[in-house]
């Protein structure tokens, strides 16, 4: 782990190591998962252009040394110049990131090797997770790399072919009844209780660092520049907001001129955040019975 790294507070800017991340801010409660990342000193020389894997060229701005990233792979996923779907809406200079060539099948393998690699680092060798899915996949995916043993806490409706492929990566996978929620209260109370290191909580500050790398990708793939607008699909939010974090950061290196606008779009059965920017909320609302 780096040591010119620190967490902060996103509400009152408290700074505090990141040997102490499950703890919850102690100037104004915030909690702990929601802290972000941050460095002492950002890099000159970036990307690294000398490594073969992108997520080794951003290491500058990420929170582990070479050799604690448990798989180098995961990225390196194609942008495509989709001239017919973009003269069909008529967008001149529409490109598509293909984050399913990722190796569980999409973009949560980043943050996942970020995350796990972390916690190995910091010393843990459990990790639990609560996830619908791809996540989790994830997740199980890089504790087996690591050596790492992986708990799954998945509602019970999940998917079958959700459940095989996760004990395919080598997850233990336990049906939780209730929803999404209901499994990452129980992941939550197991980190306190019997330090299965949480992936969906404890976790969160890392797996943010790795999702940050899909943007990363795309400003070496358009020639160290950033499209104008940037869609993003949004469930809860994580990828989006490294979205941001690593334009914030290439702005802060002077890497680009501008920050792009940048779109969370959700499915409309269940869009949380659309109904809090409509309604003009100062907190998420819960949706009942979302619709997948």
């Amino acid at each position: 782990m780096k040591d010119y790294i620190f967490l902060e507070c996103p509400s009152c800017g408290y700074r505090k190591d990141v040997k102490d991340f499950r703890l919850d801010c102690k100037v104004c409660g915030y909690p702990s998962a929601l802290f972000h990342i941050g460095y002492d000193r950002l890099p000159q020389n970036f990307p690294l252009k000398e490594h073969p894997h992108p997520i080794l060229r951003y290491i500058p701005i990420l929170p582990l040394e070479f050799e604690e990233i448990v798989d180098p792979t995961v990225g390196d996923t194609p942008l495509f110049h989709s001239r017919s779907l973009g003269n069909f809406l008529g967008l001149k200079n529409l490109y598509i990131k293909d984050e399913t060539r990722n190796p569980s099948g999409s973009f949560k393998d980043r943050g996942a090797v970020v995350g796990v690699s972390a916690a190995k680092a910091l010393g843990y060798n459990f990790v639990g997770v609560a996830s619908s899915g791809n996540f989790a996949s994830a997740i199980a995916r890089a504790c087996t790399l690591s050596g790492l043993k992986c708990l799954v806490l998945l509602p019970e409706d999940t998917p079958e072919e959700k459940m095989v492929m996760i004990a395919a990566y080598g997850g233990k996978v336990v049906k939780v009844k209730g929803i999404f929620d209901d499994c990452r209260r129980l992941s939550i109370e197991l980190s306190k209780k019997k330090d299965v290191i949480s992936a969906s909580w404890d976790l969160k500050p890392f797996t943010l660092e790795g999702w940050k790398t899909t943007l990363l990708e795309i400003f070496e793939q358009m020639n160290y520049t950033l499209p104008d607008t940037i869609i993003v699909p949004t469930g809860g939010g994580g990828h989006l907001l490294g979205t941001w974090k690593a334009a914030k950061e290439l702005l802060k290196m002077k890497k680009v001129q501008h920050i792009p606008r940048i779109i969370g779009v959700q499915a409309s059965g269940s869009a949380p955040y659309v109904k809090a920017v409509k309604e003009n909320l100062n907190y998420v609302p819960k949706i009942e019975n979302p619709r997948r």
